[in-house]
């Protein structure tokens, strides 16, 4: 067995194809987002397809990734601000995925985060040359979904260009879905960081993607209702 993720039955179409990009939008901060990159990530590699797991994190850790002891002795993992990026789950989901690596599976995580500078524009290109040299295989980018829209601007910054919009010529070969949840809760740094309500709409209990024609984004995935998932590192 190469991964052991839940199969869930999830409609990826043709997102998960060799030279596909798949971008999953997230409220950091809930433990459900990070169990569906998980099951992406799984559905691909039964497949037969090779993986990259993108993640929000700095790339600053990449040669901390090995080890769960390096990582949670990283800046990152003991600063101040304890945003949902650094939460139990996506520590979780990092190390499942490595877990699966040495046990043969082709698959890699990659944190993708700059953090100076633009961070938008480094994380689109950490996914584009990692894809150029892997043209195969399957990206999937575990994001806020802020990072995750396919359209430029956002609120008042007309000129905001997110990760997603910055992929667009790839056309087709990238997918970018937004999360959908009932009402719950997750961990997130607004205003402070702590446990916070989550206004969602039911859609059952079910997990679910609905696809539609792209716009802001090109469908959505649906988690039931959320709940939180706190720093791997509470401060």
């Amino acid at each position: 067995m190469i991964c052991d993720a839940p199969e869930m039955h999830l409609e990826w179409r043709e997102a998960l194809t060799p030279g596909r990009v798949l971008i999953l939008g997230e409220m950091h901060g809930t433990q459900q987002s990070p169990q569906v990159a998980a099951i992406a990530v799984c559905d691909a590699l039964r497949a037969g397809r090779s993986v990259g797991l993108f993640m929000e994190w700095p790339t600053s850790l990449q040669d901390a990734l090995p080890d769960e002891s390096q990582l949670l002795k990283s800046q990152f993992f003991t600063a101040t601000t304890q945003d949902g990026r650094r939460s139990h789950e996506m520590l979780g989901l990092a190390m499942r995925v490595q877990t699966w690596a040495k046990e043969g599976a082709p698959v890699s995580v990659v944190p993708m985060d700059p953090v100076d500078g633009d961070r938008d524009a480094g994380m689109a290109t950490a996914v584009r040359v990692w894809m150029d040299a892997h043209p195969q295989s399957v990206a999937v980018v575990l994001v806020g979904n802020v990072h995750a829209r396919l359209t430029k601007g956002f609120h008042s910054n007309a000129d905001y260009e997110s990760l997603g919009y910055r992929l667009l010529d790839l056309g087709d070969r990238v997918r970018s879905l937004d999360v959908r949840y009932a009402n719950g809760s997750g961990w997130f740094c607004s205003p402070d960081c702590g446990v916070h309500p989550l206004s969602g709409e039911s859609r059952g209990d079910e997990w679910k993607i609905d696809w539609f024609a792209r716009g802001t984004f090109d469908g959505t995935y649906y988690i039931g209702a959320p709940t939180p998932s706190l720093p791997a590192v509470l401060r």
